[in-house]
């Protein structure tokens, strides 16, 4: 046997005495921690809330007004605080017809076109949401969407409604 080869057995049978005593450690270590059961035996039957269908599960102390709410509105304390300032002048006198009409007309807050098809985001009283051609909104029919403009038709006839820049 030349001594090449012998040298080159040698490592082998090292480095496989060395796995050997590797993985008999190893086995022994894992025998040796306790038995822990990986998930629970048996069915839960105990529910801690009863399920109530169409109504959510939330945590004890859950307020949906605060959950949901628009991060951009004025607090109700301050719209409480404003007074008029003296020597300022009068606002102009609006009747409440023009005010609730003021309050339902749609307006555009975003367009978004792929190719020749558009959809159009439309903020309609307190609901924002998107509308694409035919859709209604309101007592208003969609007709067309274009990149900065939508126009609509409703009792009132023909109404545009642009972007603002």
């Amino acid at each position: 046997m030349s001594p090449i080869f012998a040298a080159f057995a040698s490592r082998w049978r090292l480095l496989t005495l060395l796995a050997v005593v590797a993985a008999l450690t190893a086995t022994m270590y894992y025998r040796s921690l306790p038995d822990t059961p990986l998930a629970p035996s048996g069915v839960i039957t105990k529910v801690a809330v009863p399920f109530q269908p169409g109504k959510p599960v939330m945590p004890k102390g859950y307020q949906p007004e605060l959950a949901v709410r628009d991060p951009f509105a004025v607090p109700a304390e301050f719209l409480s605080r404003q007074q008029p300032i003296p020597g300022a002048p009068k606002a102009k006198q609006t009747d409440e017809r023009q005010i609730r009409q003021a309050e339902i007309m749609p307006v555009l807050t975003g367009v978004i076109m792929s190719g020749d098809v558009g959809s159009a985001i439309i903020q309609y009283g307190a609901d924002s949401r998107s509308y694409r051609r035919g859709d209604y909104v309101g007592p208003y029919q969609i007709v067309a969407i274009s990149n900065h403009y939508v126009t609509l038709h409703g009792p009132g006839g023909r109404l545009t409604l642009g972007l603002g820049r």
